[in-house]
């Protein structure tokens, strides 16, 4: 996807993925914004030692609303994740 088709969310939004991981490195599972210039944007990704982070991103005014689980699922299990968020920086994680 171009960067010129991100756009910030207006409504409510719910990313999920199935996962299985061993990894000990940030990666992303979903990705849907920019790397530079305008911050618009959502993404879901596994973090350093295996939690999982859920970010929303506005340019104008710019506001990064963000939720991290407190534990690790790079057990080599599947599992079934999902990030949530509406509009007023009502977020959540489940796992």
């Amino acid at each position: 996807m171009s960067n010129s088709s991100v756009v910030f969310p207006t409504q409510a939004i719910t990313l999920e993925a199935w996962i299985k991981t061993v990894g000990q490195v940030e990666s992303y599972i979903i990705d849907n914004h920019q790397e530079s210039g305008r911050k618009d944007g959502y993404d879901l990704r596994m973090g350093p030692a295996g939690t999982v982070r859920f970010d929303v991103m506005q340019n104008n005014p710019q506001t990064v609303h963000t939720i991290t689980t407190t534990g690790g699922i790079n057990d080599g299990e599947w599992h079934h994740i999902v990030g949530t968020w509406s509009y007023g920086n009502n977020i959540s994680i489940y796992v």
